[in-house]
């Protein structure tokens, strides 16, 4: 089964940014990396992501794009 996650930056500041994420447009969760640590926070899991795969994925991707120094508006995870 293949699996599809959107992840959009919708906040950026000096220190930290926000990003949403999830399998359907209209139903997103969200999350917050902090710039200086990599340190990601759940903020709001996504409608029916009860055990977290879809936030875990979501956090592994965007603490790989900011370990190459870089948190794009917009990525995915895809399997």
């Amino acid at each position: 089964m293949a699996l599809y996650i959107l992840i959009r930056k919708i906040t950026d500041n000096p220190t930290s940014a926000e990003y949403a994420f999830g399998t359907y447009e209209d139903r997103l969760g969200q999350l917050k990396i902090d710039k200086a640590t990599g340190n990601v926070v759940l903020v709001e899991p996504a409608p029916g992501d009860d055990k977290g795969a879809l936030y875990h994925r979501a956090m592994y991707k965007i603490k790989t794009h900011w370990a190459a120094g870089e948190l794009p508006e917009v990525t995915c995870w895809a399997s």
